[in-house]
């Protein structure tokens, strides 16, 4: 009899719609406090401590639901990585945050994702965005996304030297996220980067992707947007790093 683990959260249309279409044995994780509604109808039923108790001495054969996802999609990473302990097929709705690189890197490397489906921007209400992913475990590890977040043009200062830095470019938040300021900098918190640039090119270099910046920081992303290094030096890189290999 196939086993099925489900995370469930409120028993919205979405999760009776999901369990109704589900044969076999299923196993309720009871995510937000709705445990007593699972088991009057007749569902076996775990904790959400309970989840993360779990070893591989009970097997299923799928883990699927809507976990939640945290900032940073943080708690849906946790839920994911504990699920290949006892499952080899994980298919999860998740934030659309899960397409970044910080994210992917941070699954465990012996699950693979072989469907990545964006699903419509009003499935969920209050504008979170997400995606149906499937993974898989495998006994060839895949390898992390290559990350870089140096360049020689620049560098980042600790907060404590915010005083000697060119430029602020904003890291999170709604408002500065990807935003170059170069003035009237010093009052923003330690989150943000602040930033020595090797000469008035760089600076101006900086100010003219700002745009793009901020496109990328609110790309694949749910609510409070962030800038990751690499995010900052890949756009940087794309648009000038070419420039002067041409000239060369």
């Amino acid at each position: 009899m196939k086993k099925t683990l489900y995370l469930a959260k409120e028993p919205g249309l979405g999760v009776r719609s999901d369990l109704s279409r589900i044969s076999g044995e299923v196993t309720i994780v009871d995510c937000n406090g709705y445990g007593d509604y699972y088991r009057k109808k007749g569902y076996n039923v775990i904790s959400k401590r309970k989840y993360f108790e779990l070893d591989g001495t009970m097997r299923f054969d799928v883990v699927i639901g809507n976990p939640p996802y945290g900032s940073g999609a943080n708690d849906a990473i946790k839920f994911i990585n504990k699920a290949a302990d006892f499952c080899d097929d994980i298919r999860m709705v998740l934030p659309l945050s899960m397409r970044k690189v910080s994210c992917q890197n941070k699954v465990r490397l012996d699950l693979v994702c072989v469907e990545d489906v964006k699903l419509p921007d009003d499935t969920f209400p209050g504008s979170i965005r997400t995606v149906r992913q499937r993974w898989v475990k495998t006994n060839t590890p895949r390898k992390k996304i290559p990350t870089v977040t140096k360049h020689e043009d620049f560098q980042y200062l600790p907060y404590e030297r915010r005083s000697e830095a060119d430029l602020m470019i904003g890291r999170t938040g709604a408002g500065p996220t990807g935003k170059v300021k170069t003035k009237d900098f010093q009052d923003y918190s330690p989150e943000h980067y602040f930033i020595k640039a090797a000469n008035q090119t760089v600076i101006d270099n900086l100010v003219s992707i700002e745009s793009k910046l901020i496109e990328v920081a609110w790309k694949d992303t749910n609510g409070r947007p962030s800038l990751s290094k690499n995010d900052l030096v890949d756009v940087y890189s794309t648009h000038f790093d070419k420039h002067e290999e041409q000239a060369q």
